[in-house]
């Protein structure tokens, strides 16, 4: 389970290629349309993961966090997790 929380979308982008790439194979390669669709799933599940990966904080330091909650005006904090 350690494995696959972290790494769930890479596992799963895999997976769904490699079901693509069999049924593509097995079906046999008529025109290049199929290999052109199969190659924009791929080049959408890399861009789909490189822009949703969240990035770093931009806060470091829990003090300011706390100086801030504690000035006076309303404070948003959005808790992620990098997977």
């Amino acid at each position: 389970m350690k494995i696959i929380n972290p790494y769930s979308f890479i596992i799963l982008a895999f997976g769904i290629i490699a079901i693509l790439v069999f049924f593509v194979v097995s079906r046999g390669i008529q025109t290049t349309g199929v290999l052109l669709a199969l190659v924009a799933v791929v080049i959408g599940l890399i861009a789909s993961f490189v822009l949703l990966t969240p990035g770093t904080s931009a806060v470091k330091d829990t003090g300011q966090i706390t100086t801030a909650i504690g000035a006076g005006s309303p404070v948003l904090l959005e808790f992620q997790s990098p997977y």
